[in-house]
């Protein structure tokens, strides 16, 4: 089979777009898994941070508690 020159053209781009859209949806993937080791980073420090305070919280209650 032979291919007139326009043909080979279109098959070119045709060729580009399915690469471009295959490219995209990866660097689409990439973002979304970037976006959720951010957001898995932030609840990590998040939750760090509260149980340090409620750490801190409960040692101080026990040092100022009264004793009866």
């Amino acid at each position: 089979m032979v291919y007139t020159e326009s043909e080979v053209k279109e098959l070119w781009a045709e060729n580009q777009t399915i690469q471009d859209k295959e490219q995209e949806t990866e660097i689409k993937m990439l973002i979304e898994d970037w976006q959720v080791d951010k957001e898995m980073l932030y609840y990590d420090k998040s939750v760090d941070h509260y149980e340090d305070y409620q750490q801190e919280h409960t040692k101080n209650k026990s040092q100022h508690s009264p004793r009866l």
